[in-house]
């Protein structure tokens, strides 16, 4: 089954980790629109998916060859875009946790792990409370608001005390097909831009600005004159891409951010750190992470 998303305008970098849905701006100031992507294959929107083709994409993803990352040594900007615009290619399973800003004092922490060959995936969240960066780390991780368990095709969420499972909401590898990058953004009759997004077949969205971050890589980096690789750094264990860069005028204005620096995991691409910038200098948005461990590392997926 071959799905993909196309939006003619671009996503809200700032979505809150535990937003129930994705919110979209265009680049010039639309109003905001809830949910606007539009699929491609339509021929294919409806045809529902058999538990006998489920078995069998999943028998070919077994043995699927993950992508290599280019020599951090040589690669240039080109590179890194593509990475981060295909983090999935390089990797089969991923645990970790994201502490993201979400505005009044607050953060939302999202603890995952997931598995895209078979499917499979566990996140928990929760909104925190914080009047300093600095002491997001002495957080308890314990307590969470809403935890979703995702297999066998089912997404069950758990929160305040109930259950709701749901069948189809999974993604699978299958649905998540290669777009090549000069087909990613081009321009609508009326000027504005369309993106091109891939599914998302780690099945944690809300971890998705650091899993899988097509929309930073849209917002921050689709134009190579605004910003640079300056250098590599360890970051938790990884060997992180320095980029340092400001944003478009439009853009940038949106969320407040003027300049910012993105740590990229050279190997994968996924976003291991963001910290954007007001015009007077002040950290107003961010994403931490940590223990992102991947495939033999990775913590294994928990059950429901």
């Amino acid at each position: 089954m071959k799905k993909e998303y196309i939006t003619i305008l671009t996503s809200i970098v700032v979505i809150g980790g535990i937003a129930a849905s994705a919110f979209i701006m265009d680049i010039n100031g639309k109003s905001l629109i809830n949910e606007t992507y539009a699929e491609i294959n339509e021929e294919h929107a409806e045809t529902p998916v058999s538990q006998e083709n489920v078995t069998q994409s999943q028998d070919v993803q077994e043995v699927r060859t993950l992508e290599k990352a280019v020599d951090y040594t040589i690669a240039d900007k080109s590179d890194v875009y593509h990475m981060m615009l295909n983090t999935v290619d390089y990797y089969n399973t991923a645990s970790g946790t994201v502490i993201r800003a979400d505005g009044n004092d607050s953060i939302n922490v999202i603890t995952f792990q997931t598995d895209l060959i078979n499917s499979e995936s566990y996140s928990a969240s929760a909104l925190c409370s914080s009047d300093n960066v600095e002491t997001i780390s002495a957080y308890s991780l314990s307590d969470f608001d809403n935890v979703v368990y995702c297999a066998d095709g089912l997404m069950t969420t758990v929160s305040e005390g109930s259950t709701d499972t749901v069948e189809g909401n999974v993604t699978y590898l299958s649905d998540c097909e290669p777009i090549d990058d000069s087909e990613r953004i081009s321009t609508a009759d009326d000027g504005y831009p369309i993106y091109r997004f891939r599914q998302n077949p780690t099945n944690v969205p809300f971890a998705s600005i650091c899993l899988f971050p097509q929309e930073m890589a849209f917002g921050f980096l689709q134009d190579q004159e605004l910003w640079e690789i300056t250098g590599t750094t360890e970051k938790n264990g990884l060997t992180c891409y320095i980029i340092n860069g400001r944003t478009s005028e439009a853009y940038g204005g949106k969320l407040n951010v003027e300049t910012f620096e993105f740590l990229v995991d050279v190997n994968t691409g996924i976003l291991v750190q963001y910290e954007g910038y007001s015009s007077d200098g002040v950290l107003s948005d961010y994403m931490y992470t940590q223990n992102i461990q991947f495939d033999d590392n990775a913590e294994p997926v928990n059950c429901f």
